[in-house]
């Protein structure tokens, strides 16, 4: 009974994820069309650098707040949860401090002439955007840890529509400025309106407890003492997600970093919905189960691997074939050359098999097993991107960057089999999933063809 109700509150959780994963994306996509047709590309490439400084500082801070929440025993007394709240708004303000003096940084190299404006870095719009957003990490800060104790819940309902409304109302804004104003200061008001929606919704509409300034001497050690390896591998995670377009950055200049952008939102969209119901749903349930019912995890964990596997082989074939073909009919020319970007970045979408694994690293304490996977792939691709990109150009850089969760994927089984998890033949078992895509992508792609 214990597990058939375990097991409903996974689906149900699992429902509303993907469900507001789909809406969250479809409001993205239907703003990205929008935006696109009314700004430049120059826009997005200094506006996916802004977002990569933020992701970076964020992750780079990061002590598992979230995770310690929802793994520990004592995660939802108010002792605890007012302690991380407190160290969660004391970060906030630091990063933001921290943005303002990395923005008067970029100002002087340029006015020294030390960052060339033929790169994204030496571009005249980026201080002045970096200045302003600032306040993102502030109001991240003043989010209330009511969201923490709905994720150890699995209540994602109330979550999703949190995150939902904020994004939708953030959107609003960006294209009303942006049909009336079109300069990049659109999407700047549009991201500030969403962080601030969503921090006054976080105290107003969930349920739980008020938070307040608390520092307990005891759950601050506990927290950071489970929190070091979570800021490891956050600090990996961060470098190996935006580390494409942190690298790339530096190679070429905004407007075709700009063009990437694109072709890498619509790649990672079936990875970053993936990714979310690992961290939000799976994470949470491997918890439960590591504490409660370790010898399930094996046949829980495979269960999962099951899902997800179909589903990436299958579009990441798809993407690999029709990727051009998607870029020529949603946009304009001056994406075009985001066609066959999307085609390579589209076999990236595999790697979601490693963060699969990272759950259960997480769940059962061995944060440190995560740090090390990443930091597998981290080498890889800081490595082989400069070494790529010299060779061979923006080509070689991309190929790099669709492969780079190989070596993670590895060093992943390494310590999948140490928990006497691994199962060679579960892990294979589904590969031929890839011919089902590469055979539906042909199909799509004809059909692309005929509809442009």
């Amino acid at each position: 009974m214990n597990h058939k109700r375990s097991e409903q509150r996974v689906l149900s959780a699992s429902v509303w994820s993907v469900g507001g994963f789909v809406v969250g994306q479809l409001l993205r996509f239907g703003g990205n069309l929008v935006l696109t047709r009314l700004l430049l590309p120059e826009y997005f490439g200094i506006m996916g650098i802004v977002t990569v400084v933020i992701l970076g500082l964020t992750m780079f801070s990061d002590l598992g707040l979230l995770q310690s929440v929802v793994q520990s025993r004592k995660g939802e007394t108010s002792i605890f949860l007012n302690t991380a709240w407190t160290i969660q708004v004391i970060r906030g303000v630091v990063l933001s401090i921290v943005m303002l003096a990395l923005a008067a940084s970029i100002q002087f190299g340029i006015n020294i002439g030390l960052l060339g404006s033929a790169t994204v870095y030496g571009n005249e719009l980026l201080p002045s955007v970096l200045l302003i957003l600032s306040l993102i990490p502030l109001l991240n800060g003043l989010e209330s840890t009511k969201i923490f104790i709905a994720n150890r819940r699995l209540d994602l309902k109330s979550i999703t529509i949190l995150e939902i409304a904020s994004q939708f109302v953030g959107l609003c804004v960006m294209i009303f400025l942006a049909w009336n104003y079109p300069t990049i200061w659109s999407l700047v008001s549009g991201v500030i309106v969403t962080a601030i929606t969503k921090t006054v919704l976080s105290h107003v509409v969930l349920t739980g407890i008020s938070n307040r300034f608390l520092l307990n001497r005891e759950v601050a050690g506990e927290i950071i003492g489970y929190g070091k390896w979570v800021m490891l591998a956050s600090i990996s995670g961060f470098l190996l997600s935006q580390g494409d377009r942190l690298l790339l950055g530096g190679f070429i200049d905004a407007h075709s970093l700009g063009i990437y952008t694109i072709a890498y939102f619509l790649a990672s969209a079936v990875l970053l919905g993936l990714a979310r119901l690992n961290r939000m749903v799976f994470f949470p349930a491997l918890s439960d189960i590591a504490r409660e019912e370790e010898h399930r995890l094996k046949e829980f964990y495979y269960k999962i691997r099951s899902r997800t596997d179909i589903v990436v082989l299958i579009v990441a074939g798809m993407l690999f074939v029709s990727g051009q073909s998607i870029i020529d009919l949603l946009y304009d020319d001056r994406y075009k050359d985001a066609g066959w970007m999307l085609e390579v970045l589209g076999l990236s979408v595999i790697g979601v098999t490693s963060i699969v694994a990272d759950q259960i690293f997480l769940a059962t304490g061995h944060s440190k097993w995560m740090s090390m996977t990443s930091l597998a792939q981290l080498i890889f691709l800081y490595a082989g991107l400069p070494i790529a990109y010299g060779a061979w150009g923006l080509h070689g850089a991309i190929w790099v960057i669709a492969f780079a969760f190989i070596p993670k994927y590895l060093v992943g089984l390494h310590y999948l089999n140490k928990l006497e998890i691994l199962s060679i033949i579960r892990e294979i078992r589904f590969l031929p999933f890839i011919i089902v895509g590469l055979g539906l992508g042909y199909v799509l792609d004809n059909v692309l063809i005929i509809m442009s």
